[in-house]
């Protein structure tokens, strides 16, 4: 089965259509159709801790093949691996988006967001969305501005 999603639909609903917070990992592998990058936290780790297809990784607890999702990263600056049964439609997002041009896609999707300075750090801003996805920028002192780093969505809000 070929799982189609889309940047859009995360950033306004802080989840996938057919990946969610509360998927177990077993329940996730098997949608998934397979894992070709992995990480595993520790060396005793029994489950790897990181899945990752495309630009996309999904992080689980480390203990059992029943730990729920926790949360879920994009990352545009990491190699890409293979995305077996996932295909998603970035809308636009890359390593190259500006701040201000995200904040224009938001608007355009209708998306509500605040933007926020990082409390432990003055090169970092975050555009936080309705659903609670964080969008992170850095600021690149080359291009004197602040560009697109990673987007991360869980339950809790980490800034």
């Amino acid at each position: 089965m070929l799982i189609k999603e889309t940047m859009k639909d995360f950033l306004k609903n802080g989840s996938f259509q057919n990946i969610s917070f509360g998927i177990t990992r077993k329940d996730f592998l098997q949608l998934m159709g397979g894992v070709q990058c992995e990480h595993y936290s520790f060396p005793e780790s029994k489950f790897s801790g990181i899945y990752k297809y495309g630009m996309v990784e999904f992080y689980f607890d480390d203990k059992s093949e029943d730990d729920e999702l926790l949360f879920i990263m994009f990352q545009p600056w990491v190699g890409r691996c293979k995305r077996y049964n996932f295909r998603i439609n970035y809308n636009g997002w890359d390593k190259n988006l500006s701040i201000e041009n995200a904040k224009n896609l938001l608007k355009q999707y209708s998306i509500e967001f605040v933007e926020e300075q990082s409390k432990y750090d003055e090169k970092v801003m975050h555009l936080i969305t309705e659903s609670g996805v964080n969008i992170c920028f850095w600021f690149d002192v080359e291009k004197n501005g602040y560009y697109y780093c990673e987007i991360v969505k869980n339950p809790e809000k980490i800034l």
